[in-house]
């Protein structure tokens, strides 16, 4: 009897030792973030799948978000779906989460207790139909204004929290030599600048106005021709930058060329590459106008619906892994973000992100980019209003306001 005990051990340990291990699978992930400090932070995110036991296979695509979301469309067409893709929560995502397109996300969130642990308004725009229906990467906003400390000590003034300040010391800046404020040749950069100085003319009760209860009359109205008014008078103190890349720009202000950029906080990604430190080498502080609120964005990955169940279970795997105390901290730092969770040790974190970490403390300080809330159809028809604006001297206030109008007014 002895014997068989010893021998059915034993056996218990044969086929223990022989039995399947758990399955490893690839996660294709398609995005665009391929600038030198976006680089470091998509390592982060594909170092900690790949310590799952699975492995990232990276599709990086160059030419910004137009260019990766179009092969993400082509891949659905095809009946190939990426693993995951970079982009935004908003109206897209629960039109493709509405047909079926999307894995969601919630059996990480209960198991990981996502509600409790994730910032407010990262569970509010995650969820379609309650339910969430992407992987959380981080919290950035829109209305950073990076600028030289070496162009103001020389110059003498100091950097502007509105736009009356920039206009007054821009004159100054200019005759020093330098550009006072850079922009690149996107319609999107433009309209960074644009929604600033719509925060600081009509205030953000009138940013969500526009934006969020999309009232077609305040975007007509007087105030919106009065932004716009003040708009167009910033232009005289940039250089236009007809084709130059985000990074580019930032680049300006690193090479102390520039003097001001309105930037996502992504750009410090930029500064960190070259190992500069902030308030010390360069200077951050929310834009002109909007002291005080956090243009919000938030990163995600969203996941393809796949058919096999263990690709299936290393995009949970993924999302468990992402959304975890230690790879958040290392993709802020490496991204130039801040953690979409609030229990993450944040003390390690530079000048410009403990801005960030203090402002959105005050939920309502935080308010949704217009991504977030509008279609990209409508998003970018008031960004080639605004656009043609800016570059078109014969399209007047009143017309550029008018056509915001009817834009906001047709709004789905």
């Amino acid at each position: 009897m002895r014997h068989f005990k010893t021998t059915a051990a034993a056996l218990a340990i044969a086929v223990s030792a022989f039995a399947a291990p758990a399955i490893a699978a690839d996660v294709d992930v398609v995005h665009w973030l391929v600038s030198p400090g976006e680089s470091k932070a998509i390592k982060v995110l594909a170092d900690a799948t790949d310590a799952t036991g699975n492995k990232w296979v990276d599709n990086a695509v160059s030419g910004g978000g137009a260019g990766g979301r179009t092969i993400v469309a082509n891949r659905y067409a095809g009946g190939n779906p990426p693993g995951a893709f970079y982009g935004q929560p908003g109206p897209d995502m629960h039109k493709m989460a509405d047909a079926d397109m999307l894995q969601t996300t919630q059996s990480v969130a209960d198991a990981e207790k996502w509600d409790s642990v994730l910032l407010p308004i990262v569970s509010q725009y995650l969820k379609h139909k309650g339910q969430y229906s992407a992987i959380p990467l981080g919290l950035s906003a829109h209305n950073w204004m990076w600028y030289s400390k070496k162009i103001f000590d020389e110059v003498g003034v100091k950097p502007p929290a509105t736009w009356a300040e920039f206009i007054e010391i821009a004159p100054k800046i200019k005759a020093a030599g330098y550009v006072p404020l850079v922009v690149g040749g996107d319609a999107w950069q433009e309209a960074m600048i644009f929604r600033s100085v719509l925060a600081e003319v009509g205030g953000i009760d009138f940013y969500e106005k526009v934006y969020i209860e999309r009232d077609a009359e305040a975007a007509g109205g007087e105030t919106m021709v009065k932004t716009l008014e003040l708009f167009r008078k910033l232009r005289e103190f940039t250089d236009q930058g007809a084709g130059r890349k985000w990074n580019d720009a930032t680049r300006m202000v690193i090479e102390n060329k520039a003097a001001i950029q309105l930037m996502g906080d992504w750009a410090k990604g930029e500064f960190n590459a070259r190992n500069l430190k902030p308030q010390q080498d360069f200077g951050c502080d929310l834009a002109p106008g909007t002291h005080g609120t956090y243009y919000t964005a938030i990163d995600v990955l969203l996941l393809g619906k796949l058919a096999d169940p263990a690709r299936t279970k290393a995009q949970m795997d993924m999302a468990k892994a992402i959304v975890s105390p230690d790879t958040q901290a290392k993709f802020g730092l490496a991204k130039g973000e801040i953690p979409v969770r609030t229990d993450v040790d944040t003390s390690g974190f530079d000048a410009c992100a403990q801005i960030a970490i203090e402002t959105v403390k005050n939920p309502a300080n935080v308010v949704p980019i217009p991504d977030l809330v509008l279609s990209p159809d409508t998003f970018g028809q008031i960004n080639d209003t605004m656009s043609e604006f800016w570059h078109n001297d014969s399209v007047t206030t009143k017309e550029a306001a008018a056509q915001i109008g009817d834009i906001i007014g047709s709004a789905l």
